[in-house]
């Protein structure tokens, strides 16, 4: 009975993987095609944060995330904003990178928005982003086909057990629990 108790105690001690915000951020490369007042130096940037790290192979899944930023040089969007319809789509790897996405983002009060996607639900190769705006003379923008930029991911932190060392704690209670038990026996 002693070792069981001795064992469940050991199993609540031993490190559970800790999960923190996680941040993915993309940054596109500089717009190929541009009309004023967008230059090639603009492009797309995004940021966005999850309470706990995307899941491995997940494909098509729409996202919520706590928080969020968009700019494309010009004008800027951001979860602040109460007016923002956004819409967030990935597509994720073995390891949980994102490798297929979309991000559309309608920003109301300037006019315009912001569309970026990686061919997400679809079989072509298209990496396409866009930042269109409604001026009072017509519509202005920037783009860039098929030059995809990066995402990249921080503070994700997780801490597994590995095989061995449960051996050894194991071992160790194991050990633990019969010396405890000899005494108790002599007494």
């Amino acid at each position: 009975m002693k070792i069981r108790v001795l064992a469940l105690l050991a199993g609540l001690l031993l490190p559970l993987p800790l999960l923190a915000e996680t941040t993915y951020t993309y940054t596109g490369n500089p717009y190929t095609e541009v009309f004023d007042p967008y230059t090639t130096s603009d492009y797309l940037s995004i940021t966005f944060n999850l309470s706990a790290p995307l899941a491995d192979n997940l494909a098509g899944v729409f996202i919520t995330p706590d928080s969020w930023f968009i700019t494309d040089g010009i004008y800027s969007d951001s979860s602040a904003d109460a007016d923002s319809l956004v819409e967030f789509g990935v597509m994720t790897d073995g390891s949980g990178t994102i490798y297929d996405w979309l991000v559309q983002d309608e920003f109301f009060s300037y006019g315009g928005e912001f569309i970026s996607v990686n061919d997400i639900g679809t079989s072509e190769s298209v990496v396409y982003d866009r930042s269109v705006i409604t001026l009072t003379g017509g519509t202005a923008g920037g783009e860039n086909v098929n030059d995809p930029g990066t995402w990249t991911e921080t503070g994700e932190t997780t801490v597994t057990p590995e095989p061995e060392s449960l051996v050894l704690v194991g071992s160790g209670l194991v050990a633990l629990a019969a010396t405890a038990r000899r005494r108790f026996l002599r007494s």
